[in-house]
């Protein structure tokens, strides 16, 4: 790991901020447009206050990551903070560190000549710890294999950071999931590899001693091409010896991906993911007729399966977050299922697995809800993108009530 003693902050302008009243809580409602017309939400977290640090990502030339913080209670920017690195390929992921925000994202590394000749690019994790007024306090920079990719960030207690993705130590090398827990000043505890998985997608902290990783493994004689490429991966980690447990099987899904987990009061686990339908033994470009369908289930402490089910119409679910009564909460888009064209979609699902209500966006193929997160047990965050763009704004944040969710009011123009 090396670091890289930088203080710097940045701000970029001209942010549309729209209100919306909803059934409920009208006062708590509040949508949120972020930089510019093609910018992309990587990362969302919510701190003990209520504010909203967002992470998002230039689509345009600069490529540039953004964290911006919201205010929880009116919607309004206090700041936001871009890096100076440009061309990022990837993130940011964010997670709310004690009265700081970490942010996690993935850049072009140096140049290696090969020994047959030729070069290649090797790709680097960064890691930077964001102070409450929007500055820099230290960034780090992951190079210690060919390959890093890290994708998501969480707080572990003690201000800890776990920090999860996937590796290649070598160019030639399979790609593998990867772990490390990191201190509060981002130095490593220990790092794992995983090759029984590809790559971590999401991470939740259950007690301070353990984490649930959730992912996806690969599937043997299947082509990087294939829709059907990937399997669920799930394993729970002691945070002090690294040691991990296999979680599963799952009853309705052989193929597919978990994309997100979220921990409820009593330790039970709500995840969420995709399901490819039909599958079949074509590959290639042929598989492209099959279809992801959103699947979201709940797991017990120790990880017994205890429901799940799937949603045709729902062509991806992205994230998933835990309210009152043991209500899941899931995000995702209809149809589109690779987050290409497709529209706004969020659910709410029983402690039981049943359906209770969703919202729809009004307009076909407008963007997708990639995040949601609960805070005091009702109010929601959400962000995501849209198409096209809201006052020149492709990102945006909102908060609203499992209210205005279920009666099909989450979603303004």
């Amino acid at each position: 790991m090396r670091r890289i003693a930088t203080r710097y902050a940045g701000v970029v302008g001209g942010i549309a901020l729209l209100y919306a009243g909803h059934l409920g809580a009208v006062e708590a409602d509040w949508q949120t447009g972020l930089g510019g017309p093609e910018d992309v939400v990587y990362g969302l977290d919510v701190a003990k206050d209520g504010s909203a640090y967002v992470g998002f990502l230039e689509s345009g030339n600069g490529r540039r990551i953004s964290v911006a913080r919201v205010n929880g209670n009116t919607g309004s920017v206090d700041w936001v903070h871009t890096s100076k690195d440009g061309y990022a390929l990837g993130g940011p992921a964010v997670a709310v560190v004690g009265n700081d925000v970490v942010a996690a994202w993935i850049v072009s590394g140096e140049t290696v000549r090969m020994a047959g000749g030729g070069e290649l690019q090797r790709i680097a994790g960064r890691i930077e710890r964001i102070a409450p007024d929007g500055k820099a306090l230290w960034q780090y920079t992951l190079d210690e294999a060919f390959e890093i990719q890290p994708v998501v960030v969480r707080e572990a207690g003690d201000e800890r950071l776990l920090i999860g993705g996937f590796v290649r130590v070598k160019p030639d090398d399979p790609q593998i999931a990867w772990m490390s827990l990191l201190s509060a000043d981002g130095s490593p505890i220990w790092t794992r590899t995983y090759p029984e998985g590809g790559g971590v997608n999401d991470m939740a902290v259950m007690d301070g001693a353990h984490a649930v990783i959730v992912g996806y493994a690969f599937n043997a004689n299947a082509l990087p091409l294939d829709v059907h490429y990937f399997k669920p991966w799930a394993i729970r980690v002691d945070l002090t010896s690294g040691e991990t447990e296999v979680l599963g099987p799952w009853s309705k899904v052989q193929l597919g991906e978990i994309r997100a987990v979220s921990v409820m009061a009593e330790g039970r686990l709500c995840f969420a993911g995709s399901h490819v339908l039909r599958p079949s033994t074509a590959t290639g470009s042929e598989a492209s007729e099959e279809k992801e369908a959103g699947w979201i289930g709940m797991l017990e402490a120790d990880g017994t399966p205890i429901w799940d089910l799937v949603r045709a119409d729902v062509g991806r679910i992205a994230g998933v977050a835990t309210a009152n009564n043991g209500v899941c909460v899931a995000a995702g888009q209809l149809e589109g299922g690779s987050f290409g064209p497709g529209s706004r979609w969020l659910g709410a699902f029983g402690s039981d697995g049943r359906f209770l209500g969703e919202s729809r966006s009004d307009s076909d193929f407008d963007g997708a809800v990639l995040r949601v997160i609960s805070r005091d047990g009702g109010a929601l965050y959400v962000a995501g993108y849209r198409l096209p763009p809201v006052g020149g704004h492709g990102a945006w944040v909102a908060r609203r009530t499992i209210d205005a969710i279920v009666s099909k009011a989450a979603f303004v123009p």
